[in-house]
């Protein structure tokens, strides 16, 4: 890592990884997270996303903490280029006392952590505890249940919490205490939160380095990719498509001069086999976030942003045009 002159090298950062699938409240959580800063202390936050054009930094931008985004796929895989140079410009200017990770929701979990564990990482970045956000009313769902980064990123947690606590009923956190207490190796914290009100005190647990052996480091990654397509069109809109391990994101980013109609946006994408939106969208009542799943979809006023962004991921490849149909 280049460093400026007369500046003392960067050194055992502390840094975690915050985990958790398609929808678990992971930017929420970091959010939260960040709210309990010590004054003094500087944090940054590196934040990875599936589809090509990222909507986290936008949300995160209003976080006192400097933000860096590195969309376009896993951290390890598609985006590793981009996710080194990333971190070493991040480092560099934030000069950090803690640096947080959000992976895309389906980023692989091992091959991120053996990357970060290892040089030129590890010289610089101290690898505290992992934590994997769960929402418990997936273990009701085979699809979930069954998909290997769902099982990854729970197997290579040090800390594991149910999130969405609010919105389960009796089953789904029976269910969740009774999956979490037969895992083995057992983890350093299981526990259950709301509204992604998770307490700092987790990042300064130390990392169990025994979750990562030699085997599952030089493990394969087999997963079936396609390149990602772009749609530039001449009225500043940009569209692409990226899909991989069964997922399809869709997004856009349109210049701030469209104006949507709010309730046909909401008509559209409740029609849609959501699997995740995020989304900071220009309407006629001034600007809107939103951030849901196929469970629900939460819409809040927010800050004026310097274009729309839109992320959809879905199990099936959907339209490009419709968006289009959906300005005011």
């Amino acid at each position: 890592m280049i460093m400026p002159p007369n500046l003392p090298p960067l050194n055992a950062i502390p840094t975690n990884l915050i985990m958790g699938f398609l929808g678990t409240g992971k930017t929420t959580s970091i959010l939260h997270l960040v709210s309990q800063k010590p004054a003094h202390e500087t944090w940054a936050i590196l934040v990875n996303e599936f589809g090509r054009i990222g909507v986290d930094g936008s949300i995160l931008a209003e976080s006192n903490a400097t933000v860096a985004e590195v969309p376009g796929g896993c951290l390890c895989c598609e985006a590793g280029p981009v996710f080194d140079v990333t971190l070493n410009r991040l480092l560099s200017e934030a000069r950090p006392d803690r640096l947080l990770i959000e992976p895309t929701g389906i980023g692989h979990p091992r091959q991120i952590i053996h990357k970060l564990s290892h040089e030129p990482h590890s010289n610089v970045l101290d690898l505290k505890a992992t934590i994997c956000l769960v929402d418990p009313r997936h273990l009701a769902q085979e699809k979930y249940r069954q998909h290997e980064i769902f099982r990854d990123q729970i197997a290579y947690a040090d800390i594991l919490i149910a999130n969405k606590t609010d919105v389960c009923n009796a089953d789904d956190l029976l269910r969740f205490q009774a999956f979490a207490s037969a895992l083995e190796p057992k983890k350093h914290t299981i526990t259950r939160i709301s509204h992604g009100c998770m307490d700092s005190q987790y990042l300064d647990i130390d990392a169990n380095r025994n979750r990562l052996t030699p085997d599952h480091a030089q493990s394969k990654n087999i997963i079936t990719r396609e390149p990602a397509t772009h749609h530039p069109s001449p009225d500043g809109w940009v569209q692409t498509e990226h899909n991989a391990d069964g997922f399809y994101s869709t997004s856009w980013s349109i210049s701030r001069d469209v104006v949507f109609d709010l309730p046909l946006f909401q008509t559209w994408i409740q029609s849609l086999p959501l699997e995740r939106i995020k989304a900071v969208i220009h309407t006629r009542s001034g600007w809107t976030l939103i951030n849901g799943s196929s469970d629900a979809i939460d819409l809040t006023n927010t800050a004026a942003a310097e274009k729309t962004v839109v992320e959809i991921i879905t199990t099936t490849p959907m339209s490009l045009s419709a968006i289009n149909r959906l300005q005011q």
